[in-house]
C-alpha cells in the first residue's frame, strides 16, 4: 500500500541506515530494501545513493518528497483523531499541535505533569511544521498549541521560553574559535537547517536581505540528526539551539561546537485558544476538557518546563565580545509562561467550583 512505503520512505529518511530503519517496524531489512526500490519504481526516481564512503544518502528527490511524505502522514493523523473523536464520543482528549522540536525541548515531563494534574484526560502532542501548527490551530483543528513565535498577527499568544539560535561548527571550518557569529561570516557558507515551513529559514532570509548580504547555501534538513551528520563531516554549518549541544548524541564529538549567532532568537509559545471546547459534548465532558485546558495552560506545562535544565551561552575567550549566557528555563517562564494565568479566577472557567479568597494573589501559595 502507497501509505505504508511512505511511512517506510519518512523512517529511511530519518534513520542513519535501513537497517535500523526495519527493525521499527519490524521487518528483515532486504525487505525493507525491496519496499523502497518499489517506491522508487512507483516515482519514478532515485531517492537514496551511496557516496563515497558506502553511505545511503538521501538524494535531492528525497528531500522534497520527504515534504510531501510528513504532510500525508499529519493528514492521515488528524483523519485518524476525527475517527477516534467520533467513536470516543463522551471521551476526552486534548489534542495539542507543536511546532517540531518545542515537544522535544520540554521533554516527557510535559506529559507525566499533565497527567499528574489531569489525569481523566488524555494528552496527545502532534509535531509538524511551524506553518503546519500555526495554520491547524488558527483554523481550530487543534485548540492547543507549541508555536514557534512569533505568531502569525491575528492569533493571540503566549511566549513560554526564548533562546539563543546556535550554529554547530566543524574544527576544520575557519570559525570555529569564534564566540560568536555574525551575519557576514555565513556568506559563502552552507548551513543545513530546516528549510520551507519553518520560521527560523524564514527569518535568516530575512535578516540575510536586510543586511544586503549574499544568502549562504542553505541544505534543507528537518530531521536534526540529518543537521549533525553534515557538520561531523565537514560538509556544513548546522542549525542547534544551545540544549541540544548537551544531549549525549552530540556532546561526544570534541571536533564540532555550538557557536551563538548574534542578534538571532528562537522562541516557542502557547496560543490562547477561543474560550470554549470542541463541540458537540456531554456536560461532564466539557468539564473535564475545561479542566484539562486549565491544566494545559497553567500548570503543566510550565511544570515541564521548569524540569528542563539551564540552557547556557558560550564563554568569553577573548576573539569577540562574549554573547551573553541564555538564560534557564526558569528564568525565562517568570518573564512570560507564568503570565498564563492571567487575572481571572479559577472560578470563571466553566466546570470550576473552587474560588479564589478575596485579596489572595492568583497562583500564590501563602
Amino acid at each position: 500500500m502507497f501509505e505504508d512505503r511512505i511511512d517506510y520512505f519518512i523512517l529511511a529518511y530519518e534513520s542513519q541506515n535501513f537497517s535500523i530503519a526495519a527493525a521499527h517496524i519490524p521487518m528483515s531489512p532486504q525487505g525493507f530494501s525491496k519496499a523502497i526500490r518499489n517506491l522508487e519504481r512507483q516515482l519514478g526516481v532515485t531517492l537514496f545513493a551511496l557516496d563515497a564512503d558506502g553511505q545511503r544518502r538521501p538524494t535531492p528527490y528525497a528531500d522534497r518528497f520527504y515534504e510531501y511524505a510528513q504532510a500525508v502522514q499529519q493528514e492521515r493523523r488528524a483523519l485518524q483523531h476525527s475517527f477516534d473523536e467520533i467513536t470516543r464520543k463522551g471521551a476526552v482528549e486534548l489534542q495539542v499541535a507543536s511546532s517540531l522540536g518545542v515537544a522535544g525541548l520540554i521533554g516527557k515531563s510535559l506529559r507525566t505533569a499533565f497527567a499528574r494534574r489531569c489525569p481523566e484526560v488524555r494528552l496527545t502532542v502532534i509535531e509538524m511544521t511551524d506553518e503546519d501548527c500555526e495554520r491547524f490551530v488558527h483554523e481550530e483543528r487543534y485548540r492547543c498549541g507549541l508555536l514557534v513565535s512569533p505568531a502569525r498577527g491575528d492569533m493571540a499568544f503566549r511566549e513560554a521560553y526564548r533562546t539563543n539560535v546556535c550554529l554547530w561548527v566543524h574544527r576544520g571550518n575557519p570559525l570555529f574559535d569564534c564566540e560568536r557569529l555574525l551575519l557576514d561570516d555565513l556568506v559563502g557558507q552552507s548551513i543545513a537547517m530546516p528549510g520551507h515551513g519553518y520560521k527560523c529559514y524564514r527569518r535568516l532570509v530575512e535578516r540575510m536581505e536586510d543586511a544586503g548580504l549574499a544568502l549562504p547555501d542553505i541544505v534543507e534538513r528537518s530531521e536534526i540528526m540529518w543537521i549533525y551528520e553534515e557538520v561531523a563531516r565537514g560538509r556544513a554549518l548546522g542549525f542547534c539551539l544551545p540544549y541540544m549541544e548537551r544531549l549525549a548524541a552530540f556532546s561526544h564529538n570534541d571536533a564540532v561546537r555550538a557557536i551563538p549567532v548574534e542578534g538571532s532568537r528562537w522562541a516557542s509559545a502557547s496560543p490562547i485558544p477561543a474560550n470554549r471546547p470542541p463541540a458537540p459534548m456531554r456536560p461532564s465532558s466539557r468539564n473535564a476538557w475545561w479542566r484539562a485546558y486549565g491544566a494545559w495552560m497553567r500548570g503543566a506545562l510550565r511544570a515541564a518546563l521548569l524540569a528542563r535544565p539551564a540552557a547556557g551561552g558560550g564563554a568569553p575567550n577573548g576573539n569577540r565580545a562574549a554573547t551573553p549566557a541564555t538564560p534557564s528555563v526558569g528564568a525565562s517562564l517568570r518573564g512570560g509562561l507564568l503570565r498564563l494565568r492571567g487575572r481571572r479566577s479559577r472560578s470563571s472557567y466553566p466546570g470550576s467550583s473552587r474560588r479564589r479568597r478575596p485579596g489572595r494573589p492568583l497562583g500564590r501559595r501563602p
